[in-house]
Formats: structure tokens, sequence, C-alpha cells
């Protein structure tokens, strides 16, 4: 019998606190790193449309990200 994921209280609380620290280190990326991440997590934008709202060359875009991801995940490492 599989538990339904919202009844694992577990899950929400390492959601939570998995959230809280990304939230934390955010301030961490450079603020163009901060904009395409906030751009394409909370917006929903594409890379495509992060470049035309930005005026810049996709793959500018994608190095952001990347360099955005990569901060993250290091912070998280350390965090956790």
């Amino acid at each position: 019998m599989a538990i339904e994921p919202h009844l694992e209280p577990e899950r929400h609380v390492d959601r939570d606190q998995s959230e809280r620290v990304i939230e934390g280190a955010i301030p961490a990326l450079s603020p163009r790193q901060q904009r395409v991440l906030r751009m394409r997590i909370d917006a929903e934008l594409t890379q495509a449309e992060i470049a035309a709202a930005l005026a810049v060359r996709p793959r500018i875009v994608l190095r952001d990200l990347n360099g955005a991801y990569g901060k993250l995940r290091r912070s998280i490492h350390i965090e956790i």
C-alpha cells in the first residue's frame, strides 16, 4: 500500500527546510543571476523569453542559470 505524499509530514518538513535553505542562498547570487532565476522559477519563463525580456542572447541566460544553479547546489551542500 503506497502512502499518499500529502499524508507524509516529514516530506513537507524536508521540502520546507530545503526551500528555506534555497531562499537563504539566493542573496549570494549576482543581481543578474537572481533576476534570471526569479524569471525562470517564479514567472515560469523559458530561456528564450528571459533572453528577449533582458535583450541578451539565450546562451547568456543559460550561463547565468547554470551559474546560479551551481552556487545554489554548493550552498545547499554546505547547509545540509
